[in-house]
């Protein structure tokens, strides 16, 4: 990996020599260094550095950019190091043009979606590998657009992400898309059309979507259906997936319904992402129990409501129902209530209450509350402290009731420094159980981590955890993922420039 920074590092040093003094070169690196392992797995102090480096030179219309990154354990065969992104895009008179890899999205996602989470890193408990967390596309894309219409054409190989680099390119980009897409403004409203083919080793596979959306005095509407082409049945009847939305927003007051239904609509290796109308949440407890979207068969809605009371403060409703049927039904349901407030000007809170049910994981009468307090102290000072509770049943276990704590608070000196503890607790057998040993252990099982901040200037940030952190399913973007159970010492550095 050394070799492949040092050939970045000449090639910054080169640049202004070499380009307009308006060129202009810019970068991240991104290192994190481990030393633990998760629960219950030897070695129990395994040592793995986890390196990234992106670089963007722009000139004028044009930008080139790309990304190395370099895994090292031990266990040679999980070590890699790679150039894992390069890509040039150019614009000219309404048009662009993206070669290499490249992010696009179709409409809402229901027949494409790329996406990157910045700054987070993905480890599968099948690899132990860690690496950048996206699903990019490998190919190239042309675009148009004026005042009236948009038009794109691309064709490309998007990345399976769950698999790591040091399998074969031909596993990780087992299909091939080529999609066009058309979008029409009329007025408040805009028309929009799409067609995708996915060719892979199953065979090839065509699918079309339309749109339509119109925004006006606040208020928004929008439906989209995607089917597959070729299909005996209906659009609605074979392999569809329908997303509708109407929202209103204005002067602190709005709200919002959503509905989905999804059929056999898992394009691919799961390049597309449909809406899942699952509320994505800040809370610990609900967003490490959230709903993870179905696209084979889910059906539902969402609906929100958000205001403010007064002066008092802003609250926030949300209800969801979404059915899986798999011969089956399975129902999850939830509904969460949260107020803010700012009692005085050097205090803010916010508090919530969720009732859910969740038929898949077989959890019922789930009850969630918690509290965050937020605080200016003397000075530079600040502190910030979070409670939640959770219990609910496991319907598939004699004694299956559990409960879920956590409590945090983190000290700040300005934006430089901050220091933070985390307490968990939990009475769940999913992680009370001592998979090494046959019986299932029901004593509660305790985290405890410190997690220490340092921001010398606005380019770098340095900070260190100790201790065990738990782990679980984790939302953002609408984008869910399992982050691994660690116990042990993480060093992260990061640094722009």
């Amino acid at each position: 990996m050394r070799r492949v920074f040092g050939l970045f590092a000449l090639a910054i040093a080169a640049t202004p020599a070499l380009t307009p003094a308006a060129a202009q070169v810019s970068g991240l690196a991104r290192t994190e260094i481990q030393v633990g392992n998760t629960p219950y797995t030897d070695p129990g102090s395994l040592t793995t550095i986890f390196e990234q480096l992106s670089l963007r030179y722009d000139a004028g219309d044009v930008r080139i950019a790309a990304r190395a990154e370099s895994f090292q354990t031990h266990i040679r065969e999980r070590s890699y190091t790679s150039l894992s992104q390069v890509r040039l895009t150019a614009r000219k008179a309404g048009f662009d043009f993206s070669a290499g890899h490249f992010y696009e999205i179709l409409g809402r996602g229901l027949l494409l979606r790329g996406f990157e989470i910045p700054g987070s890193t993905y480890e599968d408990a099948a690899f132990r590998i860690r690496q950048s967390f996206q699903r990019d596309i490998e190919g190239a894309t042309l675009g148009y657009s004026n005042r009236l219409l948009d038009l794109r054409v691309l064709r490309g190989k998007p990345l399976l992400s769950v698999l790591p680099p040091t399998e074969p390119r031909a596993s990780r980009r087992p299909d091939l898309v080529t999609a066009a897409s058309a979008e029409i403004r009329l007025g408040p409203s805009r028309l929009a059309g799409y067609v995708l083919r996915n060719e892979s080793e199953i065979g090839d596979a065509d699918y079309a979507s339309g749109s339509f959306r119109i925004d006006k005095g606040g208020a928004q509407a929008y439906v989209e259906l995607a089917s597959r082409l070729n299909d005996d049945a209906s659009p609605l009847e074979g392999s569809h997936a329908l997303y509708a939305s109407l929202s209103y927003g204005r002067a602190g007051f709005g709200g919002g319904i959503e509905y989905k239904d999804y059929e056999d609509f898992f394009l691919g290796s799961g390049f597309n992402d449909p809406p899942s109308l699952i509320r994505e949440h800040s809370w610990v407890t609900l967003n490490r129990s959230t709903h993870v979207l179905n696209a084979v068969n889910e059906r539902g809605f969402q609906a929100e409501l958000y205001g403010s009371v007064w002066d008092a403060g802003t609250f926030t409703l949300n209800a969801t129902r979404t059915v899986n049927d798999f011969g089956l039904e399975f129902i999850y349901r939830e509904y969460y209530a949260e107020f803010a407030t700012s009692p005085v000007r050097t205090t803010s809170a916010r508090v919530f209450v969720d009732v859910a049910e969740d038929d898949l994981k077989g959890e019922s009468a789930r009850r969630s509350a918690g509290i965050y307090v937020d605080r200016k102290l003397t000075g530079p000072w600040s502190a910030s402290g979070t409670i939640e509770a959770q219990r609910f049943d496991r319907d598939f276990l004699e004694d299956g009731e559990a409960s879920n704590f956590v409590a945090g608070i983190t000290i700040n000196r300005s934006s430089k420094y901050s220091a933070g503890l985390v307490v968990e607790r939990s009475t769940d057998p999913f992680f009370t159980d001592d998979p090494a040993t046959p019986e299932i252990e029901a004593t509660a099982r305790h985290w405890l981590g410190v997690n220490l901040g340092w921001r010398p200037n606005r380019r770098h940030t340095i900070s260190l955890f100790g201790g065990t952190r738990r782990g679980g399913p984790a939302c953002t973007s609408g984008i869910c993922y399992e982050v691994l159970d660690f116990e042990g010492a993480e060093l992260r550095i990061s640094s722009r420039f």
